[in-house]
Order: C-alpha cells, then sequence, then structure tokens
C-alpha cells in the first residue's frame, strides 16, 4: 500500500470516528433502502471521465469501445439485461451514473482470466445485451484481462438498482426523484469526504450525486448544489504594517458564495448559505482561527443553477483539514437543519 492510500485511509477512518454512534443509530432505525442494500458499488469518481457532449448517442459510444448490436426490447420489468460469458458468471459488478453526460458505466470483475476479444465480441453477437427501447440508446464495450466494461447512452440520468438472475446480470432504472425525498449534488468533494457524506446519510431518504456539475443538479432537479473550492495559503501569512511592526497573520477562510437572479420559491440560495453560514459559526470553537463569512456574487456556475446553490471557499494553509472540517459541518447542518 502506498503511503498516498494509507494516508487516505487515515482520514476516512478519523471523518468516520468523528461520526460515531449517532449515525449507527440513525441507520439502524431507518428502513430505507440504500444502494448498499441493494447489492451496488457506486464508484462514483468515474462521473469524472471528460467527454464532449454530442447529440448523436454513435458518436459518444463510439469513444468509449467497441460499439454492440444491441437487441431493443418494447417492454419488460428491467431496462438492461447483460448476459454472462463463463468466465464472468461470478463476476462482481459495479455501476456508476456520469449525470452530466447521460452514460451508465457497469463493469464486471472476475477471478477468472477472459478469453480473447475476438471470442467476447462473437459471443455478445449470439447473446445480445437487451435494452429498453427510448431508454437506452445503445452500449460500448471494452476488456481487460479481468473485467469487461460496458458503456450505456441513456436518456436522462438515473439511480440503478442491480438485479442479478441466472447467467446474466439485469438492471432497473429510475428517475431519482422516485427514490428519495431529499436530492443532493455535491462537486469539488474527495474520495474521503465523498465516504463520510455517504456514511452520514446512510439509512436515510437522501439521495447523494459527485462531480455532476450544475446542469446535472437542475436536471435531476435537486434539493441543493454545493460546490467545494480550496486555495492553499502560504504557512507565513504574518501582515508588516507602515511602522514595519509584525502584526497577527492572516486567518483561514471559508467564504459562503451564492447568487439569488433565480428566483426559487421557499428554501433559495440565500437560505442555503445562510443555514451553512449559522452552523459553520455555531462550532467555529473547534476550528481555531478561522473566519466565516457569506456573499452575494455573479458567479457562471451559480448563475447557471435554478435550485438552490452555494460555492464554499477554503482559503486555508491547510485546505484538506479545513474542507474535512467544512464537509462534516455540512452535512450536519443539512441533515438537522434543511427543511424541504
Amino acid at each position: 500500500m502506498t503511503k498516498q492510500e494509507d494516508k487516505l485511509l487515515v482520514r476516512v477512518a478519523i471523518l468516520l470516528f468523528l461520526v460515531g454512534f449517532p449515525i449507527i443509530l440513525y441507520a439502524l432505525g431507518s428502513g430505507r433502502v440504500l444502494e448498499a442494500e441493494v447489492g451496488k458499488e457506486m464508484p462514483k469518481q468515474q462521473s469524472n471521465v471528460v467527454m464532449q457532449k454530442s447529440a448523436d448517442p454513435e458518436d459518444k459510444l463510439s469513444a468509449l469501445g467497441t460499439v454492440l448490436d444491441a437487441q431493443v426490447m418494447t417492454e419488460g420489468i428491467y431496462d438492461i439485461r447483460i448476459p454472462y460469458t463463463e468466465n464472468m458468471k461470478e463476476a462482481s459488478v459495479s455501476v456508476a451514473m456520469d449525470v452530466a453526460h447521460h452514460i451508465l458505466y457497469v463493469e464486471l470483475v472476475s477471478e477468472e482470466k477472459n478469453d480473447g476479444i475476438n471470442t467476447i465480441e462473437q459471443f455478445y453477437k449470439k447473446n445480445p445485451v437487451l435494452i429498453k427501447e427510448g431508454t437506452v440508446h445503445g452500449v460500448a464495450m471494452s476488456a481487460e484481462a479481468y473485467s469487461l466494461s460496458f458503456s450505456f447512452v441513456v436518456d436522462s440520468a438515473y439511480e440503478v438498482v442491480n438485479i442479478p438472475v441466472d447467467g446474466a446480470l439485469e438492471l432497473r432504472l429510475t428517475k431519482p426523484a422516485q427514490m428519495y425525498d431529499v436530492l443532493g449534488v455535491y462537486d469539488g468533494f474527495d474520495e474521503a469526504q465523498r465516504n463520510y457524506l455517504d456514511q452520514y446519510t446512510m439509512g436515510s431518504s437522501v439521495g447523494l450525486f459527485y462531480n455532476a456539475g450544475a446542469e446535472g443538479a437542475n436536471e435531476i432537479q435537486a434539493d441543493y448544489y454545493i460546490c467545494l473550492e480550496t486555495v492553499a495559503l502560504p504557512a507565513d501569512r504574518s501582515i508588516v504594517d507602515q511602522d514595519g511592526e509584525i502584526k497577527d497573520g492572516v486567518s483561514d477562510k471559508i467564504h459562503i458564495l451564492y447568487n439569488d437572479s433565480f428566483v426559487i420559491p421557499g428554501f433559495d440560495s440565500a437560505a442555503l448559505a445562510g443555514l451553512l453560514e449559522e452552523y459553520y459559526r455555531s462550532v467555529s470553537d473547534s476550528a481555531k482561527g478561522i473566519e466565516v463569512d457569506m456573499e452575494k456574487v455573479s458567479d457562471e456556475t451559480l448563475e447557471k443553477c435554478t435550485v438552490p446553490a452555494v460555492i464554499i471557499k477554503v482559503e486555508a494553509t491547510e485546505p484538506i483539514d479545513v474542507s474535512d472540517w467544512v464537509t462534516q459541518v455540512t452535512a450536519m447542518a443539512l441533515k438537522e437543519g434543511y427543511k424541504k
């Protein structure tokens, strides 16, 4: 294990420890079925895939692998059916949704080595992938020694439920708003912070999406959009006045930026910013030297949002530590103070 992986594990452990027993009790007390409970592994970092937007599904597919001739279904209880090759019958499954580009990624990983790509392609000619008409526009496939990856171009952003059956994997696609009472989109949060947010909301009716962008937040009709930005400040930030005397250094700062050019009835961007400012200030004793302010700004990302949206800008000597603290308090604020 690398030093970077060690550091990531330590940060995750610290974040999870800070949650403590309240989360465990909260999760046990809720009957809501979430991703982990339906067997889903969601490598959300795949949402960072950069791709040119295109109106033609074929253009997207050709950039993702070998385009397969899928069989189109007009009806059925599932939206996608992927037959297993002989070597993939015991494979583990991971699924990720690229909200911004309407691409669904499915990866099968097996302990058995794949046959050659030609053999795999011949298999899927005889046993085609099934896709729902109007919902799924096509599929591309790529193969590694022990894995098969499928990329589906879909018509919208979906939550995905895996349904393993004999000889195949079936996927049911559902609009996020139909699965969750509250939808949140988080951009700019690293893996440890995303793990913390997932753990904090586990067992609740809150659905989280990562790196979906403002347009993705609009599309899924999220209840809020939060973007985290960090700026590393130099360790020596002392100020020398006109008389040559050294004053106290510049404090670490948290700026909460919002824009209210788009009218949102009820809980709007200003209300979201105010809620976060209130919580950051109320627990600021645990983060000495951190200043908190909120400001109405003209920002392209915020002006795109048709949902309550803020940018949290962290300026600190140790921006990771401060942004970890921001993640914890943000989760607390939205759990305790947010009213839909």
